[in-house]
């Protein structure tokens, strides 16, 4: 509290600061001991970047009628937990190159023959039959489907007059060739996703099943692989 104590004490803080600041120069050029942007610099004298945030990913199977496009952006969630995710782009359920397709009979004419191709990386598959007096449009999708069963690769149901057949192998695609009046009214198509918040998110194989942006003619969403887990940004010690 003297004077000179006083005079001390205006004058040495900004000499401490300075030697402070002196003192993290010099560490910034220690990677030991360096820290923030400064650490960021001297690692990439090396090549190396900081890893940022990333944000959990998934592959998932979007269903809905044929033509159907969904916008990049649309958002999904997580059944439990109300965790959402936004697709990384903008898709059309085109009828080529799908996952899954819904196949529908438009009209039933006896002596017609109704036909179904398939192709694919496993090859070709065909099945094909012909409508009889007493046929619907049921009866004559459960033949179709039989006739399927033997094509492992694919595996295929009847719902709602409609037969849904899909493939195995959730990222390849498949082609279908129709002949009568059998028309592609529901198609399934790969599509990716990205939480919405970044870093490390625990999602288990379906379940993402709800929709939370409208589009008309998307149906449903599925997620049937494990997801790539988002990671936060590394830390200096980590890096």
């Amino acid at each position: 509290s003297t004077l000179l104590g006083r005079l001390i004490g205006l004058t040495t803080p900004s000499l401490a600061e300075l030697w402070e600041a002196m003192q993290e120069v010099y560490a910034a050029f220690d990677p030991n001991t360096s820290s923030g942007v400064s650490l960021d610099n001297l690692v990439a004298i090396g090549g190396l970047v900081r890893r940022k945030t990333t944000s959990t990913s998934f592959s998932g199977i979007v269903w809905g009628d044929t033509y159907t496009e969904i916008p990049l952006g649309s958002l999904v969630q997580t059944s439990v937990g109300n965790t959402q995710f936004a697709s990384t782009s903008t898709i059309q359920l085109s009828p080529a190159n799908v996952i899954g397709a819904g196949i529908q009979i438009s009209s039933v004419v006896v002596g017609m023959e109704y036909a179904i191709t398939l192709f694919s990386y496993t090859g070709v598959a065909g099945v094909s039959t012909v409508a009889v007096l007493g046929d619907t449009a049921s009866t004559i999708l459960g033949r179709l489907s039989d006739g399927l069963t033997p094509y492992t690769f694919y595996s295929e149901n009847v719902t709602d007059d409609t037969l849904y057949i899909t493939i195995s192998d959730h990222y390849s695609g498949f082609d279908v060739s129709l002949s009568g009046d059998c028309i592609q009214t529901k198609t399934a198509k790969r599509l990716e996703f990205s939480a919405v918040v970044g870093g490390p998110t625990a999602l288990s194989p379906n379940s993402v099943s709800t929709i939370i942006t409208p589009v008309l003619g998307w149906h449903s969403v599925n997620n049937p692989v494990p997801a790539a887990i988002g990671a936060t940004e590394e830390t200096d010690l980590e890096l």
